[in-house]
């Protein structure tokens, strides 16, 4: 089906769009994005994106008052869990190769709790800022030693020329604006200043499913592909001096396809060269969701058959889209717990969002309703030593998916 899309394109500002998908979300009291938006490609230039009303202000407020960043045991972009530093090891040292010298001016924006900071500093780069929304963040970067100040793409107030290099790492996904947001960014560059772009791969969504629908979520509403990444940054006069795809960490037990580049305006400014098969490799990625969606759905509806209440640990992405799906939708939910205190006393789906050490006195089955972090939740369900009955959604959710349709 082809519309007028309510969102411009964020790569060309085209609006006639197709829609691949429609996403819905049952949000937690007080949320302040979408409920649900369709899934579209640009048919002009093949850009895959979330077609949403929601404003950069929501996008702004959501991640300065719920930002899942700014929480040190689960949030990443700190480095305190090992594979969360080594991804952002790996992330300073191309950096650091396309830097002429360790006094180079860098403006990490978007960047969480220091942690990539953290690792330009080791490597003698002590001339480094960091702007996030979170206060929470920019608190834990100013305390370790470094330089942070909160506030998010459109509020930056640098003179001209001030950076040798502003790093975007997980952060074009995430803006509404994009043509705004590299419109104030990149006169902040000096003459053969460097924009390193970090953004999640979505020709390679279906080849890493661990969770349906897991990149179709509140948050990432932009999806490229090697190709629509170049094509944007060409129309900001960049190029590409370096990039890659690489596979990274999303959690202990699940990886995650990105793609990383370097690009300034001394870069070979990209031609017209195809766009990776980008619009059927998300076809691809949306009916293997729906496959394992359809599976996680009737698993749930023999384990829940003849409960009267069910507790549900975990309050993410996945549960935001299980809410909407049989069995959860009609379930007697008594309680969310969630060990993150970032929503704790919320509401979601008629019911309170507590913390863990709350469940003793509840004698109803727990759902896990979350697969990138399962087995750890797992764990801590019998290091407290809770007696209720767990409801896993896959055996092995280690493996990723395979689609069999």
């Amino acid at each position: 089906m082809t519309k007028q899309s309510l969102r411009h394109c964020p790569s060309c500002l085209g609006v006639p769009a197709e829609v691949l998908h429609h996403q819905e979300f049952d949000l937690i009291e007080g949320h302040p994005l979408a409920g649900g938006y369709d899934v579209v490609v640009c048919e002009a230039c093949g850009f895959v994106y979330a077609d949403t009303a929601t404003t950069q202000e929501d996008y702004n407020d959501f991640y300065q008052q719920m930002s899942k960043y700014s929480d040190p045991a689960t949030g990443t972009g700190s480095g305190n869990l090992g594979w969360d530093a080594e991804r952002l090891h790996e992330t300073a040292a191309i950096v650091a190769r396309f830097l002429a010298s360790s006094d180079a001016r860098i403006l990490d924006l978007g960047c969480a709790r220091g942690g990539l900071l953290s690792c330009l500093r080791e490597l003698g780069f002590n001339h480094s800022i960091g702007v996030d929304p979170s206060l929470a963040c920019v608190r834990e970067v100013n305390a370790r030693g470094l330089k942070g100040m909160q506030g998010d793409v459109g509020s930056l107030t640098f003179p001209a020329q001030s950076f040798d290099c502003i790093i975007l790492s997980g952060v074009l996904e995430h803006l509404r604006d994009l043509h705004a947001a590299m419109e104030g960014l990149v006169p902040l560059l000096k003459d053969h200043g460097i924009l390193y772009v970090e953004v999640p791969d979505a020709t390679a969504y279906a080849d890493y499913l661990y969770s349906p629908f897991q990149d179709f979520n509140t948050e990432h509403i932009n999806h490229f592909s090697q190709s629509t990444l170049r094509a944007f940054a060409a129309r900001f006069g960049l190029g590409p001096v370096f990039e890659t795809k690489k596979t990274i960490r999303s959690s202990s037990t699940s990886l995650y396809p990105d793609i990383c580049g370097v690009f300034t305006a001394d870069g070979r400014v990209a031609g017209e060269d195809g766009l990776d098969g980008l619009t059927e490799k998300i076809r691809l990625y949306v009916a293997a969701s729906q496959e394992m969606m359809k599976e996680i759905s009737e698993g749930l509806s023999r384990n829940l058959a003849g409960t009267n209440g069910v507790i549900v640990w975990g309050v993410g992405q996945l549960t935001m889209k299980l809410l909407k799906c049989p069995p959860l939708d009609q379930a007697r939910i008594v309680a969310f717990a969630d060990s993150s205190p970032v929503n704790r006393g919320r509401m979601l789906h008629g019911a309170e969002i507590v913390g863990p050490e709350e469940l003793r006195e509840m004698p109803y089955p727990i759902v896990v309703a979350s697969l990138l972090h399962q087995s750890e939740i797992v764990r801590q369900i019998r290091a407290m030593n809770l007696e209720n009955r767990v409801i896993v959604l896959r055996d092995h959710p280690e493996e990723p998916y395979v689609f069999h349709g």
